[in-house]
């Protein structure tokens, strides 16, 4: 059989409007608008079977079946609950709200509506990621990313919190109150002598569009929570997001902080992407090695050879990496291998990076890695210092 419709008269925008008050409702021939409420109710149920269901959830996807009495609605999702009814030829004429809580939209609206959000800056964004790209800053020393971050936060109708944390290159801003909190970093340090060869311009612009784009999606449909932008300065070896973690950034409980990193292409096209990829713990530590200048062409053997220590550590280095798992990594680069080649030079420093999946399996892979080092020491008569 068909279901009388019944429509209400106005919006239900404002759920506190329909608190305590009587709402009579007419019957309809066609749906009209989706911010109307629909009554679908079928007429053989009697008075009694009818209000023993006192809550009624507003679902804005799909139908009830008959016999039940059903509310839905879209735009602001709101949940009646009713103290009577009154019948009148087997249609329901008036109605008392007596409470009504606004509930939290679907998945899908919220993510349509970040979307939305998002790709109404993507011009302005587009334009953030290559300002910061063509300035390229160190750790600490991120001014230019710092201004231009800033800016267009507070230009997007953001409160925004400079120099945050003691930091003189970090900010924040937030929106919301209650709920769970999600923070979204960004960076934006470069790389000496390279720039932003790890693509910290792109990470610094989505966390902002991400922010943005949820920020703007919890204001338009009331989401409950709390979302925040942080800025993580000096994220290559300066170890920014240890001291915020130590000045109290992270205090108040995130359900998540989160950001996203560009990288090549390891999915053979299947994916854009992965969402919580396997994690390296990273050793980093600077590695001296101290001998004895001299003449390289009249008195070589008055001398002890730094670099010839350097290059024995590098080449045991590449010896012992067959004998690693396969998922872990050692690399490492001289950083200082002597001035001129006449002279046999009495320092050299290499730069070194070993990385395990665990702590546990790091423990073990770094006194392996440092022996390497030692073992060259000894051979070239240097003396060894690690600078951790």
């Amino acid at each position: 059989m068909d279901l009388p419709l019944l429509s209400t008269y106005s919006s239900i925008g404002n759920s506190a409007d329909l608190l305590g008050r009587k709402h009579h409702f007419r019957k309809a021939s066609t749906i009209t608008e989706l911010h109307f409420i629909y009554l679908f109710i079928d007429p053989s149920i009697s008075f009694r079977q009818i209000v023993r269901k006192d809550v009624i959830i507003v679902d804005f996807d799909h139908f009830l079946p008959q016999p039940y009495l059903y509310l839905t609605g879209g735009g602001r999702g709101t949940g009646l609950e009713i103290s009577s009814f009154l019948l009148s030829e087997h249609y329901i004429i008036t109605m008392t709200v007596i409470r009504s809580t606004v509930l939290v939209p679907s998945v899908e609206q919220a993510r349509a509506a970040v979307y939305e959000s998002i790709d109404r800056i993507g011009k302005e964004s587009r334009a953030l990621n290559r300002s910061i790209h063509d300035h390229p800053e160190l750790g600490y020393q991120e001014i230019f990313a710092h201004k231009t971050l800033t800016d267009f936060l507070e230009t997007q109708g953001f409160k925004v919190t400079r120099h945050a944390y003691g930091l003189e290159t970090s900010f924040e801003a937030e929106i919301g109150s209650g709920g769970r909190l999600v923070i979204f970093c960004a960076e934006y340090d470069a790389l000496p002598g390279i720039g932003h060869g790890c693509g910290h311009n792109l990470i610094a612009t989505s966390s902002i569009a991400a922010f943005i784009g949820l920020a703007k999606a919890r204001q338009k449909l009331g989401i409950p929570g709390r979302v925040r932008i942080l800025g993580t300065p000096a994220e290559e070896g300066g170890g920014g997001k240890i001291k915020l973690i130590e000045a109290g950034a992270f205090k108040d409980g995130p359900a998540a902080a989160i950001m996203c990193h560009p990288t090549v292409d390891m999915y053979d096209g299947k994916y854009s992407g992965v969402g919580g990829w396997k994690l390296m713990v990273s050793y980093k530590m600077l590695v001296e090695f101290r001998g004895k200048a001299a003449h390289a062409a009249s008195e070589p053997w008055s001398g002890v050879n730094a670099l010839d220590a350097a290059v024995a550590a590098y080449s045991n280095i590449s010896l012992m990496r067959q004998q690693i798992q396969p998922d872990e990594r050692i690399h490492s680069v001289i950083e200082d291998g002597g001035k001129v080649p006449n002279v046999i030079p009495e320092y050299t420093r290499l730069n070194v990076n070993a990385r395990s999946p665990t702590l546990e399996r790091a423990a073990k892979l770094i006194p392996r890695v440092k022996s390497c080092f030692d073992a060259a020491a000894i051979s070239t008569g240097c003396k060894v210092n690690y600078i951790q």
